[in-house]
This record gives C-alpha cells, structure tokens and sequence, in this order.
C-alpha cells in the first residue's frame, strides 16, 4: 500500500475489525481508523473513532460537558491527588497491561482530536479522565 493510501488504509482496517473479537484489537483498530481521519483532517470524524474505542475499553466520556462539570472533575482529581500524596503518586509502577497504555495512548488522541475539533469544557474532561482502575495498575490518576 502506497504512502497515504488512507483510503486502501481503511478497507484493511476495516477487514481486520471484522475478524477479531477481543475488546482491545478492536480498539486498536479504531485507533488506526481515527489517525487516517486526523492526517485527512477530518477531526470531528477522528474524535468519534477514538471515543467509540475509549467505550470499548469501558472508559465513557461526555462529549459535551458544560464547563461546571469539568470544573467539578478538575476539584475532584485535585482532592484525589492531594489525599494521595504526590510522593505515593510517583511511585507508582508504570503499567504493565497493553489495555492500559492503549486506554491512556487513546485519552492523548482524544485530547489532540477536540483540540481542533470541538468546543470548550471537553479538552479539560479529557485530561481529568486518566483516572480510571487497571488491576495491575491500581488508579491510574
């Protein structure tokens, strides 16, 4: 396949996601679908992709939060973190599960798609929501 052959891109893409079952190789796959929208700059349809493979992964974001809500996230994650420590924080292991590193790799996409997507309030949610529960990993915050 040429070069920025998105098109030919996501017909194989395509092809793939209808032959696997597993939860996080579909995720991945729409991960893959959503870069070939982005490098089109089609960022509302990228944004879409990446929140669809977030709800794989059991990770459900609002895609319109007002600002109060992603001020209430933002005093809440501050609590969280103020109770742990940022010692404790630190010290955490990096994670071990690949379902985990595609979860938070999916949040930075997201971030970046709504940044020249959407509105204002969501690029906040995004960045508050990398707190979610991995068993090897604890809370991720």
């Amino acid at each position: 396949m040429p070069t920025g052959d998105y098109v030919g891109s996501d017909r194989y893409i395509e092809a793939c996601y209808e032959r696997v079952s597993n939860s996080e190789e579909r995720a991945f796959l729409l991960r893959l679908r959503s870069q070939n929208n982005w490098m089109r700059n089609d960022f509302d349809v990228a944004l879409k992709d990446t929140l669809l493979a977030l709800h794989i992964l059991g990770i459900d974001l609002d895609p319109n939060p007002t600002l109060e809500i992603a001020d209430s996230m933002f005093e809440q994650v501050k609590s969280e973190i103020l109770a742990v420590g940022f010692d404790a924080i630190l010290a955490i292991p990096r994670a071990s599960e690949s379902r985990t590193d595609l979860g938070v790799a999916l949040l930075g996409d997201a971030g970046t798609h709504v940044y020249w997507s959407t509105g204002e309030g969501f690029t906040d949610v995004i960045g508050l929501t990398v707190r979610f529960t991995s068993p090897s990993y604890g809370v991720l915050i």
